[in-house]
């Protein structure tokens, strides 16, 4: 019979469309890439983050050093949590001590700028630059040889870097 289904002009159609929908609502919609493995809970970021007492220089010293782009997650509809943009570019940022950073995009210097720590609010900090990059906006924490500029605060996006050197 099935076999006779095929066989009718439209039929044929409406059983590739049946095949299709029945296939897709069977796949798990929730299963996630490798990148989200770096998705953190806020809760265990800003504990392990507040246990040390910051101010500038404090902020400014943990951030020298090379830094490689994880993620960027931003607060969907009913507070469900997504990836923001895809990871089109390798980015790594070199924060040195003389307040100069170097990024870098797949592997190549990209540009060059200044960059320094300012308070955001009694008790956070935020990166000032020249010309933003939208990885780096946002409040800053440091966790687990990880830094998250959360900028959900503010209906923005929480990107996560992952130290590679000091």
């Amino acid at each position: 019979m099935f076999h006779l289904c095929f066989d009718f002009g439209g039929m044929k159609y409406f059983v590739c469309a049946l095949i299709i929908l029945v296939t897709s609502l069977a796949c798990d919609r929730k299963e996630v890439s490798s990148e989200f493995q770096y998705q953190v809970d806020v809760n265990y970021i800003y504990e392990k983050h507040y246990n040390r007492d910051w101010d500038t220089s404090k902020i400014a010293e943990e951030l020298v050093g090379k830094w490689q782009w994880l993620a960027c997650y931003t607060s969907g509809f009913g507070g469900e949590r997504m990836n923001c943009f895809s990871n089109e570019v390798n980015l790594e940022l070199e924060f040195l001590k003389n307040n100069k950073m170097i990024i870098y995009k797949n592997g190549k210097t990209d540009a060059e700028t200044w960059w320094r720590i300012e308070p955001f609010s009694d008790t956070e900090y935020k990166l000032t630059m020249p010309s933003p990059i939208r990885q780096v906006n946002g409040v800053i924490l440091f966790y687990d040889d990880m830094v998250t500029f959360r900028n959900s605060i503010v209906d923005g996006n929480d990107n996560y870097f992952a130290r590679i050197s000091n």
